[in-house]
């Protein structure tokens, strides 16, 4: 049932004659007549009222005003409506907070080589290939698993194709990415931070059941460890999944050719890495994709699960 007062404070706030009229302003499809057609309503209002009626002063609204969401069911937006009223969404943060992260992280490469896997956190290009497999529109309940997830670029992108009844769960070893993450991500209450290592990481929910994750995001450099803690994560991996689960993690192009070139030494032990990595592709393989606008050419290993 809509509160009668909350509905009012809808009109005053948006400055309407009717709570129903903020559909107006945003398009049903992507039609371009349809999309003209809320431009033009924006423009009127604005002019009549002084207030511009926008996505982002609809999103900040419904944060607080989960009702809102009950005018804007047939409009484009309305998911990501959705999503905010159960504050699930990624805070904005300014240039300079940016900056800061990357240096962190910088910092934490040249502390922890072989933790932190390169000099750099990951693309948006990356971020959006690795989560791929994870549609946006779901009825059940899903849990989903990012292991290694640093800064949380790929994390931005898996909460922007959660649903409100999903479970995202982030495992991470280093101290200081696990602070990040808590500041950046506390504030959303499906979202669950554990500070671990993946090998001896129980998943369980509030029952005490262990969980079997529908979705597996890896940021771990896999090149970096030695084959038997590799093998320990696909084992982990394996426990931890179900029918139909999907494992996706990348692996940068060229490096392991430059290194045979380069450092014989080294290729020798990246070698059973590299082997051990192909056979869990291979026995679960699903796809790949490659990625060649990241700062080093990667490609993402999608596999399922059976």
């Amino acid at each position: 049932m809509i509160d009668i007062k909350e509905t009012s404070y809808i009109k005053n706030y948006f400055n309407l004659q009717s709570e129903a009229d903020i559909a107006k302003f945003f398009p049903k499809n992507k039609k371009l007549k349809h999309i003209l057609m809320t431009k033009v309503h924006r423009m009127l209002h604005f002019f009549q009222t002084g207030t511009w009626i926008n996505k982002h002063l609809v999103l900040n609204f419904a944060i607080n005003h989960a009702e809102i969401t009950d005018y804007l069911k047939e409009r484009l937006i309305y998911r990501k409506v959705l999503a905010y009223s159960h504050h699930i969404y990624v805070p904005t943060m300014s240039f300079w907070d940016r900056q800061k992260i990357n240096l962190q992280f910088l910092g934490r490469f040249f502390k922890f080589p072989q933790v932190v896997g390169s000099l750099t956190p990951s693309s948006a290009r990356l971020a959006q290939a690795i989560v791929k497999q994870i549609p946006k529109e779901c009825e059940k309940k899903r849990y989903i698993l990012e292991v290694g997830p640093g800064t949380g670029v790929f994390t931005d992108k898996i909460i922007k194709r959660l649903n409100p009844a999903d479970e995202l769960h982030l495992v991470e070893y280093d101290s200081l990415f696990f602070q990040l993450l808590k500041a950046k991500y506390s504030h959303i209450p499906n979202v669950k931070i554990f500070q671990a290592d993946i090998t001896t990481y129980q998943s369980g929910n509030e029952n005490k059941h262990q969980i079997k994750y529908d979705f597996i995001i890896s940021g771990l450099p896999l090149n970096k460890f030695s084959v038997e803690f590799v093998e320990k994560i696909f084992g982990k991996y394996e426990q931890i999944s179900k029918t139909g689960t999907i494992i996706s993690y990348f692996e940068y192009l060229f490096i392991p050719t430059l290194i045979k070139v380069l450092n014989k030494r080294k290729y020798r032990h990246l070698k059973p890495v590299l082997d051990k990595k192909e056979t869990f592709y291979q026995h679960y393989k699903h796809s790949i994709d490659k990625v060649w606008l990241n700062i080093t050419p990667a490609q993402v290993r999608h596999h399922q699960m059976y």
